[in-house]
């Protein structure tokens, strides 16, 4: 089965699954009871929260939020890069983690690799999160944050949602094929997804789907064979000019090494907030003086690993 097949199934269950959380209120209400105390603790509770809610594919959701925080541009920028930095440690992080490891599903069918090409991420993950938390506690200030969209919270959606995020794990994890995940979540958002929350569910993300199935057609007949030291710098460095989803399309093939591409990947995604197209529909407003400093020691950190593993 072609790559771009299985990432679009997956991409579309999941833009269900955080369309039915959207709808639920739940990532808006927990943002906002994070709200109303002191700018440094506040910020630094919504780095902490970014960091563990963004690897389940709830990070479009929790920028959509923070937009309506009342802070500095800069300090909403600590918030975009620990969402970004937050969803590269899981494969249902982000578009071009659930592309890798749909291309890794498509390569290995009877014995998928699940989590183990996204361990070694752990440590630019963990690294990143200590940055985040210094970042928010220096540039945080004492009067209080203020968040101007209150939110309701609906029970049936997080239940929902709750159902495709329990048979995700298992799908994550290697122990379930792509045929019963279809089987399972088909059956379960047939039943039970409501006609409001497909009408809040980011379909526009669905687009590059299409991309992925041809250029994985196409990469399938003329794969690319870079050595590895360039599948590292065209991962993270070529990001400020495409978007890093794209790339992950292009650069995935049998012979790569996945540890340097996901590296790669998850560097240059922090590159992505001035180019990726994910992010352009929430005009979020980007600091460069916060972000290419935090840009520049995942890359030193990044290689670092890289060099001793």
């Amino acid at each position: 089965m072609n790559p771009g097949v299985i990432y679009l199934y997956s991409l579309f269950v999941l833009l269900v699954y955080a369309g039915g959380l959207r709808r639920s209120g739940l990532p808006g209400w927990l943002v906002e009871k994070l709200c109303g105390k002191r700018e440094r603790i506040s910020l630094t509770l919504l780095v902490i929260f970014s960091f563990l809610l963004s690897p389940i594919f709830l990070g479009f959701e929790l920028l959509s939020h923070y937009r309506f925080l009342d802070i500095e541009k800069r300090k909403k920028t600590i918030l975009f890069s620990s969402v970004v930095s937050g969803s590269i440690v899981l494969p249902i992080g982000n578009m071009r983690n659930l592309y890798v490891f749909s291309y890794l599903h498509y390569l290995h069918p009877e014995n998928p690799p699940g989590l183990s090409p996204f361990l070694p991420l752990i440590y630019l993950y963990s690294f990143l999160l200590v940055i985040h938390l210094v970042l928010a506690w220096i540039l945080g200030g004492n009067e209080k944050v203020r968040f101007s969209s209150p939110q309701r919270v609906r029970w049936q959606e997080i239940v929902f949602s709750g159902f495709i995020l329990l048979f995700t794990i298992p799908y994550m994890t290697g122990r379930l094929h792509f045929p019963g995940y279809i089987v399972l979540t088909g059956i379960l958002i047939f039943a039970f997804v409501s006609r409001e929350t497909l009408k809040l569910t980011r379909w526009e993300f669905l687009l590059s789907a299409p991309f992925a199935i041809v250029i994985s057609f196409i990469l399938a007949r003329f794969p690319l064979n870079l050595p590895t030291p360039f599948e590292f710098a065209a991962s993270s460095i070529l990001p400020w000019l495409f978007s890093s989803t794209l790339l992950s399309f292009v650069l995935s093939s049998p012979m790569v090494n996945f540890t340097h591409l996901l590296f790669g990947l998850s560097c240059g995604s922090l590159a992505g907030g001035i180019n990726l197209f994910e992010y352009r529909r929430l005009k979020f407003e980007i600091d460069l003086r916060i972000l290419l400093p935090v840009y520049i020691l995942s890359l030193i950190f990044s290689l670092i690993i890289l060099l001793l593993f």
